[in-house]
């Protein structure tokens, strides 16, 4: 277990890095009504998209080991595959960096619920990492358990830009506004160097673990 987690870590920091989520989080916080029921149904859509996909990817990859062993040269196709896929998310993130200030969440309903899914299943920035590092846990073949405590590890990490904006509104209702402006000052400045270092440096780490398992 501490070998898998050792592997996906990288991983789950990479999906957690989003500062396009944070700045759509302090949006949805900063609306005039009901801002944290919103923005908690916000989180609900995108954890229930998450654990979907963690639970289909872990029973697909499992019942597959069991019915035939994956050849290492797949497996390693795959991870390598997962890097070029970031690699290009990276390359598109820094052309599109002017582009990249999406607050247009207003037309988003009243529940926020589907919102929360649709947003999470389009942020690839987030999505391609997770998807990955559940892959690897689900290749580790480490039992119910060790497999669902690591699978909850990732999902935490990669709603980690829903859980603080929303934690600190909660616990400093005051405050709040101030705190959440610097946080979203921060990001509008420093999120697409953020994003784009990360995805260069989790790209080359797939590809490298990839062609390191073709040996």
């Amino acid at each position: 277990m501490g070998k898998i987690f050792a592997q996906i870590l990288p991983l789950a920091i990479a999906a957690s890095v989003n500062p396009t989520g944070v700045l759509a989080m302090v949006f949805i916080l900063s609306l005039p009504e009901k801002p944290v029921r919103k923005a908690a149904a916000f989180l609900a859509g995108s954890l229930i998209l998450l654990g979907g996909i963690a639970i289909i990817i872990n029973l697909a990859v499992s019942d597959a080991s069991k019915t035939a062993h994956l050849p290492p040269w797949l497996s390693a196709s795959i991870d390598i595959v997962f890097g070029l896929m970031v690699l290009y998310l990276a390359i598109k993130a820094h052309h599109n960096q002017k582009r990249n200030k999406r607050e247009k969440h207003h037309k988003f309903h009243k529940s926020f619920f589907l919102p929360g899914i649709i947003y999470m299943a389009v942020d690839f920035s987030s999505l391609v990492p997770f998807v990955a590092a559940n892959k690897i846990i689900a290749s580790g073949s480490l039992g119910l358990w060790p497999s669902a405590i690591l699978a909850t590890f990732t999902i935490v990490s990669t709603l980690l830009w829903l859980i603080v904006p929303l934690s600190i509104r909660v616990v400093f209702p005051t405050k709040s506004e101030v705190v959440l402006a610097k946080l979203k000052l921060y990001f509008q400045e420093h999120g697409s160097v953020l994003v784009e270092a990360m995805l260069f440096i989790i790209a080359v780490y797939l590809i490298v673990h990839g062609v390191i398992k073709l040996n």
